[in-house]
């Protein structure tokens, strides 16, 4: 069944087309592809997150030793220098103390 839907813009009513809606999708692949096709945990439940950032980053589908190799260079990166420290935890105080302003 073909159904026409109206949008409403600031200026007209502009017609979309009947879309089938096909769901969520990463490069093409959508979330069951990527739970068959992504390196799994060791387990073999769900994907190791580091497989689905490759995909995100790449649009190819990661090797297992490709997802090794980029949780062994996050883990090597992974800690911050302190003066990044210092400086989100500055900002997090700034963000902090305005909402104990109260108005008189």
């Amino acid at each position: 069944m073909t159904q026409t839907r109206f949008v409403h813009t600031p200026h007209r009513y502009q017609q979309i087309p009947n879309v089938v809606h096909k769901g969520i999708r990463f490069h093409g692949l959508t979330i069951p592809d990527c739970q068959k096709q992504l390196p799994a945990a060791a387990d073999g439940q769900e994907i190791i997150p580091e497989s689905m950032f490759w995909l995100l980053l790449t649009g190819q589908v990661p090797t297992p030793e490709q997802v090794r190799s980029l949780s062994n260079e996050l883990a090597e990166r992974g800690e911050l220098p302190e003066f990044v420290e210092k400086l989100v935890d500055s900002y997090v105080l700034l963000m902090v103390i305005p909402s104990f302003v109260v108005d008189r």
